[in-house]
């Protein structure tokens, strides 16, 4: 089965190469962007601390925001209309919650009604096939912890890979998913039926990497430090 990275295409007009922006439950024009030190960011392995609100505010200083995914805040910004083909798709829970976007000066900054959608640990997929796969090995971080590879169990390997060249994934039912592997799990993964989805909705904003090859995506990570290839080819 054919499988995807879904990336922001931060090429095009309205789809931040950066967000800069809060989740805020209000708005005020006196401390529009404020910490977000709030209950409901604060999610373990058994679920999420408090229950996110019936509405959100997302306050932006980017001037333009037009597309339909963008990832973000550990979760992911969706439209209304990506929302609603996700939710048409086979699919793990996830928490949602309305968000009502504003600039930081309060003024509009799109037409897009948006929603931020939030998987929690236990609704990630773990379907990575390491075997398979090429990843680099953090050197350093497994020098500092006193382990070697070989000990690892692959529940820990995240905490020790700076990035993939090749994923390869175990079939699964789902048609959009996201992993647990906290080094890939910044993107949505999703199948053929879920691309052809998007596409045929015209959804704006977004770019389909197949696997197994990632490209660049996790160059920088190899530039520093030492690291080491979980095989040679």
């Amino acid at each position: 089965m054919k499988y995807y990275l879904i990336k922001n295409n931060d090429t095009l007009s309205g789809v931040p190469i950066f967000l800069d922006a809060v989740l805020s439950e209000q708005f005020d024009k006196k401390d529009p962007m404020p910490p977000m030190r709030y209950d409901w960011r604060r999610k373990t392995s058994e679920g999420r601390k408090a229950p996110f609100p019936d509405e959100l505010y997302l306050v932006a200083k980017n001037k333009l925001l037009k597309s339909d995914y963008i990832s973000d805040f550990g979760g992911f910004i969706v439209s209304k209309e990506m929302l609603k083909i996700i939710e048409a798709s086979r699919v793990k829970p996830f928490d949602k919650v309305k968000l009502n976007t504003l600039g930081w000066k309060g003024k509009k900054i799109t037409d897009k009604e948006y929603y931020f959608i939030d998987y929690l640990f236990n609704n990630r997929l773990e379907n990575i096939n390491y075997q398979k796969s090429l990843f680099a090995w953090d050197i350093s971080e497994l020098k500092y912890s006193k382990k070697t590879k070989e000990q690892l169990k692959e529940i820990e390997y995240s905490a020790f890979i700076k990035g993939f060249k090749e994923i390869f994934l175990d079939d699964t039912k789902f048609d959009v998913f996201q992993l647990r592997n906290s080094k890939i799990s910044g993107h949505l993964i999703c199948n053929e039926n879920f691309k052809q989805e998007v596409i045929k909705n015209n959804l704006y904003g977004m770019e389909f990497i197949e696997l197994p090859n990632l490209g660049d995506l996790f160059e920088s990570s190899y530039n520093y430090g030492q690291i080491e290839w979980n095989r040679t080819s």
